[in-house]
């Protein structure tokens, strides 16, 4: 088999967007120039989810508006941003390193510090709303032409856009209005009594460590920033921080995709496809993709560890109580032998629904850690 280093991008193959990504440019009105990068479109992940790196400037606020169709997930990178969300009665306010939740059919709106702001913007599902639309509206001028951005916004994207002013009131049932808790905190596994879907922000300083045997992980911290019994079942994603240059073995996972956005050091995937192994070699800012159903690994191969913000679309596996699990009771730590190893692999599979790769199973070689 051979190995390819790089590739086009096809629908729902593995791939690999280098930081930042796909520069857009787009200015609306008077108003000055603004950039996004496009790290994910709908046509690469089976319209599963559109991924795009956000940048604003300080003390600025996005006019309110609501998505008929996507649900949206934030991870601040830099800066200081308050979400508004009048339907949910609630305002979140979020720094570096904190994942905010946002359902569709809500309208909201964002207003940042007073320092510039960098964020992943996460569209679920994937639809040509990003970039489409800043691509439609950019050049727009005459009064004109503004005035038909609202109703091309709804009729082409579904999007409906508010302006400044407060929205009308939601015609939801109360009782699906407002965040599970009054502080619109995230629900750990031990918490949550009911799948819901509604606003909550992750805990950046809320850790947790865990050991897998056999060198896969070792003295790992984990930050679980979006479970899917809180997103409806859509999304999940979980932060990861690797001290130790780690390999998770070959395996497959037939319920989700995955993917990765490299935060600090480097991370090395393999995913096997039909027409060889696709290697990725990732890097602070880049973003990888490996679909469902592929034989997959990776490995850690930077000297100082890595950091790795990992999602899971959707999120209805549970495959995050795999992890909790495993820091909460220990669970896997002790792989020294092979009946112990299969004993792992075994619940693994119950609770995840991943499979490891037998022996001879993965059609190439596998580096040593």
């Amino acid at each position: 088999m051979s190995v390819i280093e790089s590739r086009p991008a096809v629908t729902n193959s593995a791939f690999i967007t280098k930081g930042p990504g796909r520069e857009v440019r787009y200015t609306l009105g008077p108003g000055p120039e603004k950039v996004f990068h496009l790290l994910a479109d709908a046509s690469q992940t089976n319209r599963r989810c559109t991924v795009a790196l956000d940048q604003f400037g300080a003390n600025e606020q996005v006019p309110f508006h609501m998505h008929s169709v996507e649900a949206e997930g934030f991870f601040v990178l830099e800066g200081d941003i308050t979400f508004l969300m009048p339907h949910d009665d609630c305002e979140i306010h979020a720094g570096p390193g904190e994942f905010v939740w946002h359902p569709n059919n809500r309208a909201h709106s964002f207003r940042t510090g007073d320092k510039p702001v960098k964020m992943l913007q996460f569209l679920l599902p994937g639809t040509e709303l990003v970039p489409g639309f800043f691509e439609d509206v950019s050049g727009l001028q005459t009064p004109e032409e503004l005035a038909a951005v609202a109703d091309m916004s709804l009729r082409r994207y579904g999007t409906r856009q508010f302006g400044p002013e407060v929205p009308p009131p939601s015609t939801r049932a109360g009782v699906t209005r407002g965040p599970v808790t009054p502080d619109a905190r995230i629900l750990m596994a031990d918490e949550i009594d009911r799948m819901v879907n509604a606003p909550f922000k992750s805990d950046a300083s809320k850790k947790y460590s865990l050991t897998i045997g056999r060198g896969v992980m070792t003295g790992v911290e984990l930050i679980f920033h979006a479970w899917g019994h809180q997103t409806g079942g859509i999304f999940q994603a979980l932060e990861i921080a690797w001290s130790k240059p780690d390999m998770v073995y070959p395996h497959v996972h037939p319920l989700e995709e995955e993917a990765c956005y490299i935060l600090e050091g480097e991370f090395t995937v393999y995913v096997a496809e039909a027409d060889g192994i696709t290697k990725a070699v990732a890097q602070p800012g880049d973003f990888v993709w490996a679909p469902r159903d592929m034989p997959h690994f990776y490995h850690v191969t930077g000297n100082e560890g890595a950091r790795v913000l990992t999602v899971f679309v959707p999120g209805a596996s549970g495959f995050l109580n795999w992890f909790y699990e495993m820091a909460v009771t220990g669970r896997g730590a002790d792989l020294s032998t092979d009946e112990k190893f299969r004993e792992f692999d075994e619940w693994a599979g119950k609770v995840a629904g991943s499979v490891s790769l037998a022996e001879g199973e993965w059609p190439g070689e596998i580096p040593s850690p």
